[in-house]
């Protein structure tokens, strides 16, 4: 066997991996056989360890993970004790670092933490509506218009839809008109990214606050630019706005309309919940 044979493919030698193998394994036996004397401090080198432990801020008791253990201490040749971990901290520590790209994917932070767990119900509409908003989160086809009364939570359940699917991003109508003003200005920088561009191409567009724009009608061309492209490419478009169905079918246009008609539309009616 020549010296290049001798190697493994990382580099090193055949006989050091063999033998770091080997010795792997036998630490592996020894804590699995003798964790428990470990865990004790009878075992040289050890330190008695509780069999719970537990997390303060919940109250939950952490029992101590005996795979994992052996696992970690063979690696680190001595013993190491891992606890499970706490279900609440890991739920908090996932919808933190969910909270964090929805705040970069253009989220409020008034509606950061919005799930369908925290949509609050008061009528059978308010049930009926988050019934029909999860639905069309597992599926994230098509287009869901959500309109009516202001204050009622669609901003809330498009951004559980944005944390239910994992990705997406968010923008008003206002911004985006504003985005496009600064484009103007800026007309020739290529460096600039196009807001009506990059909504066309969201893998998942929240558009807040339909037809709330100073603008009027001289601002909706962007608004059909968009629509049009994603509801023939059947992408997943959540559409929010105060206005009624009318008054939004008006916005959209007739052609617009009969594409995202087959979506689901749903009416929020009632008092404002901002009180």
């Amino acid at each position: 066997m020549n010296e290049t044979e001798a190697k493994t493919n990382d580099g090193v030698g055949v006989e050091p991996a063999i033998e770091a193998m080997a010795k792997m394994r036998r630490q592996s036996a020894f804590f699995e056989t003798n964790w428990i004397a470990c865990l004790d401090g009878t075992i040289p080198g050890s330190k008695p360890h509780p069999r719970i432990i537990r997390c303060e801020r919940h109250k939950f008791d952490r029992r101590i993970d005996v795979e994992e253990s052996c696992r970690v201490s063979w690696r680190e040749d001595e013993f190491r004790c891992v606890y499970e971990s706490c279900p609440a901290c890991d739920r908090s520590r996932l919808v933190a670092s969910r909270s964090e790209w929805l705040s970069r994917a253009g989220v409020p932070a008034d509606v950061l933490a919005a799930s369908f767990e925290s949509f609050t119900i008061e009528t059978l509409e308010d049930a009926n509506n988050l019934q029909s908003v999860r639905e069309y989160a597992a599926t994230s086809r098509g287009t869901l218009i959500m309109a009516g009364a202001n204050g009622r939570g669609k901003t809330h359940l498009a951004v559980a839809v944005m944390r239910e699917v994992g990705c997406g991003m968010l923008i008003t109508h206002m911004t985006l008109i504003e985005r496009i003003e600064r484009i103007r200005k800026t007309y020739g920088n290529d460096r600039v990214v196009d807001p009506v561009d990059r909504c066309k191409r969201a893998r998942l567009l929240v558009l807040d606050e339909a037809g709330a724009s100073p603008g009027g009608r001289n601002d909706w061309p962007a608004l059909h630019s968009i629509m049009h492209h994603r509801s023939s490419e059947r992408l997943p478009t959540v559409l929010t706005s105060n206005l009624s169905v009318v008054e939004l079918k008006d916005l959209l246009g007739a052609r617009i309309w009969d594409r995202v008609r087959p979506g689901r539309l749903l009416s929020f009616t009632g008092p404002s919940r901002r009180v």
